[in-house]
């Protein structure tokens, strides 16, 4: 086919379709970015032969789909950016293996908790904004060297839990708000003296001394 003939296609934009399956790739052995964003697809399975043959990806965009899970990608053993927001996804399984991945977006998914994620060791940047996360603090050992981190709008009652973040030596900037440990004005003041290496909160420049 005529997909199958571009070898060395670098970058597919195949976004705002209507998409709902993916194959014939596997001649696109150095493509490193592809966006199929905004379609119609559902069924994770249905991804993974269309993906295991891209050894070069770096970034991959599912996002504002359909999926209620993540395409199992060990074989895109290059991936540095994955987006997968927008979808219906209830947990973290189909990561493992993601060795270089750094940047991470899944928000407004239906995500309950982080056990079905594998640790990702590179992983630098997370977003799970708009979740249904009742506990953050596994991400310490799961994500060891994240950067950026945004829980915000999720279901996070206890403030000890965000507290546990601090363990992350790398963090820099943290976004919580919209979870029911913010009601309280005290809670933010503990955030302030338990993270006094960060420099935003909440998309503010960060300053110990406002606790």
């Amino acid at each position: 086919t005529a997909m199958q003939s571009l070898v060395n296609l670098k970058m597919l934009r195949l976004d705002n379709n209507q998409l709902r399956k993916v194959g014939n790739l596997n001649k696109c052995k150095k493509l490193e970015c592809l966006d199929l964003g905004f379609n119609q697809l559902r069924a994770a399975e249905q991804l993974v032969q269309g993906l295991k043959a891209l050894p070069a990806l770096e970034q991959l965009n599912l996002s504002s789909n359909q999926l209620t899970g993540i395409p199992p990608l060990r074989d895109c053993r290059s991936l540095d950016e994955l987006r997968l927001s927008n979808n219906v996804i209830a947990n973290g399984s189909g990561l493992n293996g993601l060795k270089k991945l750094t940047i991470l977006y899944l928000g407004h998914n239906q995500i309950r908790s982080l056990d079905s994620f594998a640790p990702l060791s590179s992983l630098a940047e997370l977003h799970m904004d708009h979740n249904k996360l009742t506990s953050i603090s596994s991400a310490t050992k799961l994500f060891p060297k994240l950067d950026i981190l945004d829980v915000s709008f999720n279901r996070i009652e206890e403030a000890r839990d965000v507290l546990a973040l601090s363990k992350l030596k790398a963090l820099k900037d943290l976004t919580i708000r919209g979870n029911p440990c913010c009601d309280d004005p005290q809670s933010y003041k503990r955030f302030c003296q338990g993270f006094p290496e960060l420099s935003h909160l909440d998309d503010v420049p960060f300053d110990v001394e406002l606790g």
